[in-house]
């Protein structure tokens, strides 16, 4: 019998990951249960403290599931995101399906080309769908995550020195600050058109020519390593998790343009 791979070791502990909130929920439901119906009538003390237990024991597990999940993702991007392999085109919800036909109608028309989909072994499973631009150096990047049934859109452009301009929707990419060399700006809810139009406004603030080019899968892979790579230099990242210090930075940062960004002091351009 053959010796596993690293690769499929990871690849069996994330699916481990996904499917153990399942047993945790349940854990946490019997908790609840025992807690409730034997603090009623009896007064089984022994029964309540069972249930407190197992309520504890579903808590800890809880963050220790998140906490290995966001581990194995960041590891993995550094990594160049192994795991990534071609997929067909997936079949969301009635919802999410006709925002997807209305992201792919509008990218066509604004000249982009659908250059196939590709899925991300991470934990929310994330497909992703890679569009090339006929005349213009950029890419855009549909992204569909199965687990919560919402769809997010990026346009990332590479420049010849190395600097990376990426426009999004989706607002969590705020929360930590990429490395010098990427830029970020993000808005909620937001039209294809308004977003490439904002985009190309931002990318009239780098003083370069034209861009160098990338293949889509290893353009994304490369702002996932580099933005990973950043993450992983504080060998005690995992431990500094400040959820209050990311609200803040998306509450601030929503919507606010790269120029607004360099005149307030956010991020410095790469070229000064």
């Amino acid at each position: 019998m053959s010796i596993p791979t690293e690769r499929n070791r990871r690849s069996r502990l994330m699916r481990l990951l996904r499917l153990s909130p399942c047993p945790i929920l349940f854990l946490g439901a019997v908790g609840i249960a025992l807690t409730v119906f034997a603090g009623i009538g009896d007064q089984d003390f022994l029964l309540v403290d069972a249930g407190m237990a197992m309520l504890a024991l579903a808590g800890v597990l809880i963050v220790a599931v998140l906490w290995g999940g966001v581990y194995l993702q960041v590891v993995e991007a550094s990594r160049g995101m192994p795991g990534l392999r071609s997929v067909e085109e997936p079949t969301p919800l009635p919802e999410p399906a006709a925002e997807l036909e209305t992201f792919k109608r509008a990218l066509s028309g604004l000249g982009f080309r659908h250059d196939g989909w590709f899925s991300l072994d991470d934990f929310d499973e994330t497909h992703v769908s890679a569009w090339t631009h006929d005349a213009h150096a950029a890419v855009a990047f549909i992204q569909y995550f199965p687990a919560g049934g919402f769809l997010r859109l990026r346009i990332v452009r590479k420049f010849p020195n190395g600097g990376i301009l990426v426009s999004s929707t989706r607002l969590t990419d705020l929360a930590y600050a990429p490395p010098q060399g990427l830029y970020l700006q993000a808005r909620k809810r937001t039209s294809v058109e308004e977003l490439w139009a904002w985009h190309l406004e931002a990318e009239a603030l780098f003083p370069i020519g034209e861009a160098t080019p990338n293949g889509p899968r290893e353009l994304y892979v490369e702002v996932a390593a580099r933005w990973a790579g950043h993450r992983r230099r504080d060998r005690t990242w995992l431990l500094a998790v400040e959820p209050i210090e990311e609200c803040w930075r998306i509450y601030w940062l929503c919507g606010m343009p790269l120029r607004g960004q360099f005149e307030r002091g956010w991020t410095t351009p790469f070229w000064q």
